[in-house]
């Protein structure tokens, strides 16, 4: 850490070397990172830097998973400058492959390939980034609607309640808001046997004392596809009253 604060590069072949023979798996990353801002401050063009980034992934690849996936994180950043897609995108999926977690890798392969990421690796994605932060709202919802864009009514449907509970418990006081309540309803309607809890979401938000024509709609249809037609007539009646 001393050698790495030195703002001249006179001792860039010692930290060079230091890394070579202190990274490995159990590798504190913040000290590491520093050797490598040191040596990146040295370099004045992106040519040196590209070198420097490939020379350290070369000689420091398998050694610590996160860290491949940063170099080839920069990498791919560098050859997007140029601009070098199909160069950036490999090295984005080979940072992305080594550490499910990056979300800037990913980022940056959802820029450049978009619709070529296969589902499962952009649902799996949603799922990593949430358990990362589970109490993250925006990242919940994108998951319940992608599940749904895939008709994964099922999955989506538990992940709008995921989001349901999570605005309760951090907005005991509010209402649900349709952006939750509406797309969980849908989903529980599209479900095989979950259409009850159409009814129970319609009764909670005529509760808080409001009216939302589209979610009286899906009660009433859910309603209907369970049988009860008596239930869905007086939700239709009371829609059209409305």
């Amino acid at each position: 850490r001393l050698v790495s604060r030195q703002p001249d590069g006179r001792y860039a072949d010692l930290v060079y070397e230091l890394l070579l023979t202190y990274v490995g798996k159990s590798t504190d990353l913040e000290v590491t990172r520093q050797g490598i801002s040191y040596l990146l401050a040295q370099q004045e063009t992106r040519e040196q830097k590209e070198q420097l980034f490939a020379q350290l992934l070369k000689n420091l690849g398998g050694k610590n998973g996160v860290l491949d996936s940063e170099l080839a994180t920069q990498l791919g950043l560098l050859m997007a400058e140029k601009p070098d897609a199909k160069a950036a995108s490999f090295y984005f999926l080979q940072a992305y492959n080594n550490n499910r977690y990056n979300r800037l890798a990913f980022a940056k392969l959802v820029e450049l390939l978009g619709d070529q990421i296969k589902p499962p690796i952009y649902l799996e994605h949603l799922r990593l980034a949430l358990n990362v932060n589970p109490l993250d709202m925006e990242k919940a919802l994108a998951f319940g609607n992608y599940c749904e864009r895939l008709q994964l009514y099922e999955t989506a449907a538990d992940a709008y309640r995921y989001c349901a509970e999570l605005f309760r418990y951090m907005h005991a006081s509010e209402p649900l808001p349709a952006t939750i309540y509406l797309p969980w309803a849908v989903s529980c309607y599209n479900t095989e046997r979950d259409q009850s809890t159409c009814l129970q979401i319609a009764s909670e938000v005529r509760q808080s004392g409001r009216f939302d024509v589209l979610l009286e709609a899906v009660a009433g249809r859910a309603a209907l596809k369970t049988g009860n037609s008596e239930e869905a007539n007086r939700i239709f009646r009371s829609a059209e009253a409305r």
